[in-house]
Order: C-alpha cells, then structure tokens, then sequence
C-alpha cells in the first residue's frame, strides 16, 4: 500500500520529537498504524480474492442442455409456440416480412399482464427465444425466413426440433 499523510505526519513527528514522553506516543500511535494498516491488507485481500478481475460474464452451468430444457418447456406449454406463431402470422399480414422472437416474447409477456387474458407466457426464458424461432419455422413453412437466425451451437438440433412431435397444435 502506499504511504499515507497519516504515516508521513507520524514520521516526520517521531523525528522532531521534543521528549521521550512524545517519541513513545508517536511510537505507540505508528504502532496502532502499522496494526491497522496490516488489518486493512489482510481485508483487501480477502475481499479481492471472492472478487472476479476478468470481469467476463458468469458461465450459466445447466444440468440439461438448452434444447432438453426447451422440449420440456415446451411440452409443459405448448400454447407458447402456437401464440408465437399466431402473432408472427399476424405481423406478416400487417405486411412485416421480419420480426425477432425476442419482441414476440415481450407481446406473450405483456398480454400475461392484461387481466382476463389468457395467461401462456408464465416463466418464459430469453433462452428459448432461438429454439422457438427454429420451431416456428419448423412447424409453420408459411413463417419461413420471417426470423432471422444467427448461428448457434444449437443449429444441430433444428433438425431435431424437426423431429419432436411437438407441433400437432401449430
């Protein structure tokens, strides 16, 4: 640590001290410093050993991967991907030939608030915004290209969301 006012007063006192009785307060006084300021170390290090420094977000540990987590979302709520394909048929014939899922998530969310709506959206996570995307284009090939898909580490599995016998609804 660097050196404080405090430190340099205290040595600066301890040599232009007048009498013993002085020169052992400012003894005592740079000894309860010196305490203190070993405290203080000892604080920051803990402090900075519970602290990230690379400051990179915190890697999300799931006991199942994204797509077992969204098939059994989904089989729990199917109504969620037939809402989501009723609202991005009815963006398209108010002429949008694009929309993100992200902002149809919001619509689901919003509607949940209305009192007497129907209420399809409870716990919906952004994560399944990209497996619902490839789903509503799966089961809906009106919906094609209406979202834009960016590459993911789950691209594989649209072939298995293809598969799923989720979509008897849509």
């Amino acid at each position: 640590m660097k050196t404080t006012a405090l430190e340099s007063v205290l040595s600066w006192a301890l040599v232009n001290a007048y009498t013993p009785e002085q020169r052992a307060q400012v003894a005592e006084a740079a000894s309860e410093l010196s305490a203190l300021r070993e405290r203080l170390e000892a604080l920051d290090g803990i402090v900075r050993a519970g602290t990230r420094t690379d400051y990179s977000p915190p890697v999300r540990r799931h006991p199942i991967d994204l797509q077992q987590r969204f098939e059994r979302f989904h089989r729990d709520n199917p109504d969620v991907l037939v809402a989501v394909i009723d609202l991005a048929r009815q963006l398209k014939r108010a002429g949008r030939s694009k929309c993100g899922m992200k902002a149809i998530f919001e619509v689901l969310r919003w509607r949940d608030l209305v009192p007497g709506a129907p209420q399809i959206a409870a716990q919906l996570n952004n994560d399944y915004t990209a497996p619902y995307a490839r789903a509503a284009m799966a089961a809906a090939p009106d919906l094609t290209g209406f979202f834009d898909l960016r590459e993911s580490a789950h691209d594989s599995d649209l072939a298995a969301i293809r598969q799923l016998d989720l979509f008897d609804r849509a």
